[in-house]
């Protein structure tokens, strides 16, 4: 509940303060950063929850917590560094360079990606509480230095996103140390062997390889419309569409991640040991059904109401015509979430794979088709057909039971 007072109160100001060709360039900037924090630190922070129920069953807890934040320290900043210099390319192509934005970005994908490794390892504990303190403290931050960037710098989008990175930046080290301080193992942990950091490594890639492509698949499935939406009809267009995207999506995400992060733990344990997985599987679905359809009704009865306290005036044109859409078509990921999460646990990594390869296309064709047509609602048509499609393939895919081996008894501490 506070996350959602949070994002309308901060969305309110935002769009006050700053007209919607700014919020657009800035949104299109964060995507960039969106993209390459994908590709590699979201799959690798999957790997992480995952690897860590290993780990503890060969009792090499501690000894993995510090190999995954190693790997989760190249992989953002690589990662930032790609990101600021891809901004710089779409600059060049659609607009002015602007520098201090796209360092910016590059901060945004390094700060982002050390604090999200942190909260995915005390999720993976069960850790529940602290992950999602860590997690409303960071949204009530995220808005906070928004504003706070917008009323220093005007209306830019440098202030935007810049608050917003070095916001990142300075959680992202305070969590690191904090977590640190109370390790994810105990000191009586045994060295890791040559040969399980070597495993690790191995595991590593063979997890995320897959879902490199699943990130980018996703990623034009989410945000990729945006880029279309800018050359076609420009910035203020999307500054508009991306500030109802925001306001329906996110509601709808963060009741599902509250679902996988109570199950998380339990179910990967359970996966760990060779056990069946019918009844985690169950009631995270009759969750996400029950979830969706309350977010249909809402936003059926109540969006306009919604659109004029969480938006500026400038913002609020026509927002009723698409919000039904991407409320159905995000309703329809939540529905998704159980079949990935079975995919996690079971390492089937290459269904989500098939399933975003699909919705990606089926969205690239869709928006080219739609979006000269309808604009905002053609964006946000083509998304919940993209998402059908994904729950389609993983409803298909998922319904394969792979042979699970649990770790010998010889082999763990």
């Amino acid at each position: 509940m506070l996350s959602l007072v949070v994002l309308v109160a901060g969305t309110r100001l935002i769009t006050e303060l700053v007209d919607g060709d700014v919020f657009g360039e800035a949104r299109l900037a964060v995507g960039v950063a969106a993209l390459f924090g994908a590709v590699v630190v979201q799959p690798f922070s999957q790997f992480a929850m995952r690897g860590y129920h290993d780990a503890t069953a060969a009792g090499s807890v501690l000894e993995f917590a510090k190999f995954a934040r190693r790997g989760n320290a190249v992989a953002a900043a690589t990662s930032g560094l790609v990101a600021a210099l891809l901004w710089v390319g779409y600059g060049a192509w659609t607009r002015e360079v602007n520098w201090l934005l796209a360092a910016a970005v590059g901060v945004y994908v390094f700060g982002e990606a050390r604090w999200s490794l942190e909260r995915s390892l005390l999720v993976t504990r069960d850790r529940q509480v602290a992950a999602s303190a860590v997690e409303v403290a960071m949204q009530v931050l995220l808005m906070g230095a928004a504003v706070a960037g917008v009323v220093l710098t005007g209306n830019h989008s440098v202030g935007l996103v810049g608050g917003q990175a070095l916001a990142l930046l300075a959680a992202g080290a305070w969590i690191v140390r904090a977590t640190r301080e109370a390790p994810y193992g105990t000191f009586a942990d045994p060295p890791a062997p040559d040969y399980v950091g070597s495993k690790w490594r191995a595991d590593s890639v063979r997890f995320v390889a897959p879902l490199t492509m699943v990130s980018i698949a996703r990623w034009v499935v989410n945000l990729g419309d945006r880029y279309l939406l800018d050359h076609i009809h420009g910035p203020r267009v999307v500054g508009h569409y991306a500030a109802v995207y925001g306001l329906c999506s996110a509601p709808l995400m963060a009741s599902s991640g509250i679902i996988a992060r109570l199950l998380y733990s339990p179910w990967f344990e359970r996966e760990a040991r060779g056990g069946r997985d019918d009844d985690f599987f169950a009631r995270m679905l009759a969750s996400a059904a029950t979830i969706t359809g309350i977010a249909l009704l809402v936003t059926w009865v109540f969006g306009d109401f919604a659109a004029s306290v969480a938006l500026a005036a400038e913002y609020r044109a026509q927002a009723h015509d698409f919000m039904i859409w991407i409320v159905a078509g995000y309703g329809l990921l939540v529905i998704s979430a159980p079949f990935e999460m079975r995919a996690y646990a079971r390492k089937t990594t290459w269904v989500l794979g098939a399933g975003w390869a699909a919705a990606a296309l089926a969205n690239l064709v869709l928006n080219l088709a739609w979006i000269p047509v309808w604009g905002p609602g053609g964006a946000a048509r083509a998304t919940l057909a993209s998402f059908a499609v994904y729950l389609a393939i993983l409803w298909s895919g998922t319904s394969l039971r792979p042979r699970v081996v649990p770790i010998p008894a010889r082999h763990r501490a």
